[in-house]
């Protein structure tokens, strides 16, 4: 597939993910494995940072692989994977659904806790 000039973007979370997570590397600086298991504890982290950071992420490996994004492409590279591989995707998916659900609903709040304010003054440093 030819890359287009310009990239759409993708603006569904769950492709945006699949596309990340075939993209990874397994020595890469930023661990994808934690980050999704962090989104129990920090759900609001998917679309105020994660969401953006893995679309950048996106770009960049499609770029090198001369690779257009679109939802039919995540496709046929998922076709592509190992059954364990596809397996762990849809584990990981399960949490963003969770997540984007919980991010959704009118009825639930997330808590400030102790630790995560001090987090938060931590990242404002």
């Amino acid at each position: 597939m030819t890359l287009k000039s310009k990239q759409t973007k993708i603006t569904d979370i769950y492709t945006v993910f699949t596309y990340r997570y075939i993209f990874d590397e397994k020595n890469d600086i930023v661990n994808l494995h934690s980050d999704v298991y962090d989104l129990q504890h920090f759900p609001e982290r998917l679309m105020s940072s994660y969401n953006a950071e893995w679309q950048k992420y996106n770009r960049k490996a499609a770029n090198k692989r001369n690779l257009d994004l679109s939802a039919q492409q995540a496709k046929i590279l998922v076709s592509k994977l190992t059954d364990s591989q596809q397996e762990e995707l849809s584990e990981f998916l399960q949490v963003i659904e969770k997540t984007a659900a919980i991010n959704a609903s009118s009825n639930i709040k997330v808590i400030k806790t102790e630790f995560k304010s001090y987090i938060e003054s931590l990242l404002k440093l």
